[in-house]
């Protein structure tokens, strides 16, 4: 089994959190997984205000989406489409 350690790399040291391998005092073989700081994790996939603002202007400006003018009549015309199961015609 594979201990774990916690620690800090300060240069090209290695600052131990809690309680430091037992040989320590030694080289000691090392994985090290660098984890992003919880506000760059956080904020990396996070559009800003202004760029989002700017996104759903231009796709309220785009107009692609067919306008539906009695959303009772469409759904209903959709749901007569399709073939509910054990109702085959």
């Amino acid at each position: 089994m594979i201990a774990t350690y916690k620690a800090h790399l300060l240069g090209n040291k290695l600052d131990w959190e809690e309680t430091a391998p037992p040989d320590s005092t030694t080289t000691v073989s090392v994985l090290v997984t660098v984890l992003p700081s919880t506000a760059t994790a956080q904020n990396q996939h996070v559009p800003s205000g202004r760029k989002l603002a700017d996104i759903l202007r231009r796709l309220a400006n785009e107009n692609s989406a067919p306008s539906i003018s009695d959303p009772s009549a469409w759904q209903q015309e959709m749901r007569s489409e399709r073939t509910l199961p054990g109702r085959e015609v």
